[in-house]
């Protein structure tokens, strides 16, 4: 993803700084007055203690007013069920061949996590 960054900004004349750090000890050289953490990411922390000393981290690197924008996804709400089941499935127009999709998502009260599962299958001349 970085390099990616890297050589499409650089297409562009521009020199980014980029950093990859663990947030939970995040140290960057300055302070910023938005801190804007994309699709969800806040959530791949699952550890509480970690959450907490991340979000102490990324408050340090604030300038005063400044603020943290993140996503958050609600992944269950009471009454909905704790597993189900999908599939989706296309056919390419151009060769008839059909791309299916299977999920299956469980979701732990207990440990307010959730586990995903996904199988991809490309089917060509049946």
């Amino acid at each position: 993803m970085l390099a990616l960054c890297r050589r499409k900004v650089q297409a562009l004349g521009l020199v980014p700084n980029v950093y990859e750090q663990f947030l939970e000890t995040l140290s960057l050289p300055r302070h910023y007055r938005t801190v804007f953490i994309p699709s969800s990411t806040f959530q791949l922390i699952i550890d509480p203690a970690l959450a907490v000393q991340s979000l102490q981290k990324l408050h340090a690197h604030l300038l005063p007013g400044g603020v943290v924008a993140a996503s958050f996804m609600t992944f269950w709400k009471p009454d909905d069920p704790l597993t189900w089941q999908w599939e989706q499935k296309a056919v390419r127009a151009d060769d008839g061949s059909t791309f299916r999709r299977f999920g299956q998502y469980w979701y732990n009260p207990a440990s307010e996590c959730t586990d995903t599962e996904d199988r991809y299958e490309v089917m060509v001349d049946g």
